[in-house]
């Protein structure tokens, strides 16, 4: 009995903590960065659709429930086989949780500053001129 219960125990495999790499990315990843091309991947593009799709309800979470729409988001890019990629000397590379977690905040942090910057624009041009003489 002890000598089964420790092959089963031994062929259980333990998530690898080394980040895995690639050459090429595919439509599901996310790429992490700056530029024109990375802001038009498809699945950069595929990100902030689901962030805009869930942007109410991130809104409207309290502040510690906004890290679980976070994760909810990037567990739902790693289910449609996308992985969260950033660039470095030899490739891709897969970044942290903590990492995608924030990519994902930031599309909305980015929004909610967008929306406050729109406001304060609207505000200050119905500021009613002053005369000078």
């Amino acid at each position: 009995m002890e000598d089964s219960l420790r092959c089963e125990t031994a062929q259980v495999s333990q998530p690898s903590t080394i980040p895995r790499r690639k050459q090429i990315y595919n439509d599901h990843d996310v790429l992490i960065g700056r530029g024109k091309i990375l802001y038009s991947n498809i699945g950069n593009l595929l990100l902030r659709k689901l962030a805009t799709d869930r942007l109410s309800v991130y809104e409207s979470a309290p502040f510690a429930e906004k890290q679980l729409v976070s994760d909810g988001m990037v567990r739902l890019i790693h289910e449609q086989g996308g992985l969260f990629l950033q660039q470095d000397e030899v490739g891709w590379v897969e970044v942290d949780e903590e990492t995608a977690r924030e990519k994902v905040s930031k599309h909305y942090s980015s929004w909610v500053l967008d929306d406050i910057l729109g406001l304060y624009k609207d505000l200050t041009s119905l500021r009613k001129p002053t005369l000078s003489f």
